[in-house]
C-alpha cells in the first residue's frame, strides 16, 4: 500500500471532508456541507486549524480544531477547540488519530495559539490522555430530568 501522507486542513476541500465523515460515521446527519462551512470557514475569531491525511489523493482522516478566545487563569489567550476528527474505517488501527491530533496542535503552536482542548468521547478520551499527552481535567457529566438539575 503507498504511503499515507498528512497535511495541513484546507476548506478548499471541505467536499472531501462531508464524503471522509460521510464514510466515517453513515447514520450521523450532523455533516452537512453547509454545516462544515459555517464551521470550518464562517468563525469571527478565525477560521479552523487541523491536520489532514491522505492516500492516493482522498482525504482519509482528519484532526480539526476551531479557534475561540479564551480567558485562562485571568490571562487572554488564544485556543484551538478540538471538534470534528474521524479516520475512514479502512485505514483505523494505524494511529492516524495520534499523528493527526499531534499534527494538528503542531499547526496551531506554529499560528501563536496557546493551547488545544476538547470534550472526548468515552471512546476517545483515553487516546487524547495517554496517547497524546493531554490532561483529563474532569469527565463530562451528562444529566437528564425534569426540573431542577442542580
Amino acid at each position: 500500500m503507498s504511503e499515507i501522507t498528512i497535511e495541513r486542513s484546507s476548506l478548499s476541500l471541505i467536499e472531501a471532508y462531508y464524503e471522509l465523515y460521510s464514510n466515517s460515521f453513515p447514520n450521523n446527519r450532523t455533516f452537512g456541507l453547509e454545516y462544515l462551512e459555517w464551521l470550518y470557514g464562517q468563525n469571527p475569531v478565525g477560521g479552523a486549524v487541523g491536520a489532514d491525511a491522505f492516500h492516493q489523493g482522498v482525504v482519509v482522516g482528519q484532526v480539526i480544531c476551531i479557534p475561540g478566545k479564551y480567558l485562562l487563569h485571568g490571562k487572554h489567550c488564544k485556543g484551538l477547540l478540538a471538534v470534528n476528527v474521524a479516520v475512514h474505517p479502512k485505514y483505523q488501527g494505524r494511529f492516524l488519530f495520534k499523528k493527526l491530533g499531534l499534527r494538528a496542535c503542531e499547526y496551531g503552536a506554529q499560528e501563536g495559539y496557546d493551547f488545544v482542548f476538547g470534550i472526548a468521547n468515552v471512546a476517545a478520551t483515553p487516546g487524547w490522555v495517554r496517547q497524546m499527552g493531554f490532561q483529563l481535567v474532569s469527565p463530562l457529566e451528562a444529566r437528564a430530568g425534569i426540573g431542577s438539575l442542580l
